[in-house]
């Protein structure tokens, strides 16, 4: 059991026959932009992993919430970072396309650097009044990146390594 700053959390694995092909999607999503930059792809496996059930997106737009923390995409991204990194693509569209989903949070990434980025993706606009949540969210991506990078075949395979985060 790993115990990050304020939550306490086990790796957890499943394995389900289409992972593998999301992975090569988000792969060849980071590649065209940042090429061979393994260490971007197994960030964006690892957001997907926690974010997302058999990393898929076949929940509904918004994912059940309302306004700002409207969730979309494999990341889940919040509309305030779509708003923020690419206004020009609607929310059904990231919601449904991998590749558009993956080029805005690199986009998002490149433009507001990784810690503001994924405070907004964890705590949203308020982001400041979930500083612990957004510590273990952030260690939580790193721990899960690194098992990717780690593990033979693991940025390829079948396999999904996530944890168990509160919701907030």
């Amino acid at each position: 059991m790993l115990i990050l700053f304020a939550t306490a959390f086990s790796i957890l694995m499943t394995s389900n026959p289409n992972i593998s092909e999301v992975k090569q999607e988000i792969r060849e999503s980071v590649y065209t932009v940042e090429p061979a930059n393994q260490d971007l792809a197994a960030t964006l496996i690892a957001i997907a992993s926690i974010e997302t059930k058999n990393m898929s997106i076949d929940y509904p737009v918004c994912d059940g919430k309302k306004g700002e923390a409207c969730n979309v995409g494999i990341y889940k991204m919040n509309l305030f970072q779509r708003r923020k990194a690419c206004p020009e693509i609607p929310k059904d569209e990231i919601n449904k396309d991998i590749k558009k989903a993956t080029l805005c949070m690199i986009k998002g990434l490149d433009l507001y650097r990784y810690d503001l980025w994924m405070s907004w993706h964890r705590g949203g606009e308020g982001w400041k009044n979930y500083q612990v949540e957004v510590k273990d969210y952030k260690a939580a991506i790193e721990v899960i990146k690194d098992k990717y990078l780690n593990t033979k075949n693991a940025l390829t395979d079948d396999t999904r390594y996530t944890v168990n985060l509160p919701a907030i």
